[in-house]
């Protein structure tokens, strides 16, 4: 019987306890205007670790998984438009440090609020070995994404 903290999931007829990370920010996060950039979301804390692979700081965080499979992501955040412009691009997502490209990531466009909510759910594979980390872009605008309106999870199913 698996004696870790988590969820238990069956994997060809064997009990494991599930990779699960869950993190929210502990501070007010600017997202920039560079087109065609991301960047690490830093400020963030787990809330739930289970192998211990998440590392964060002011200005970014990684984890990585510990074994190859499908992982449900979910993201929750709210973006506060601080440029008045409309037509921007904000998202959010996670993105693969290893091979320097997105896992997954929402796509919005801001038509005239200063407030959106940005939402991710999605059940991509992820690999064992890679590093990744949560990510946010915001193109032709400046905004922010506030502590305790924002939510970060990776699960293994």
């Amino acid at each position: 019987m698996p004696t870790d903290a988590g969820t238990v999931i069956a994997i060809g007829g064997k009990l494991e306890v599930a990779q699960e990370i869950a993190a929210i920010l502990t501070d007010d996060v600017v997202v920039g205007s560079a087109a065609g950039t991301n960047q690490p979301i830093g400020k963030i804390i787990a809330l739930l670790d289970n192998q211990g692979t998440f590392t964060t700081s002011d200005s970014s965080n990684s984890f990585a998984v510990t074994t190859t499979g499908l992982y449900m992501i979910s993201i929750n955040a709210q973006f506060f438009n601080s440029s008045d412009v409309a037509g921007g691009a904000p998202s959010i997502g996670v993105w693969c440090d290893t091979d320097n490209k997105w896992v997954a990531r929402t796509n919005y466009t801001v038509i005239a609020d200063k407030g959106m909510n940005l939402t991710l759910i999605t059940t991509p594979t992820m690999t064992a070995g890679k590093t990744y980390s949560f990510r946010g872009s915001s193109t032709n605008l400046t905004g922010s994404v506030r502590k305790n309106q924002a939510f970060f999870s990776v699960k293994r199913l």
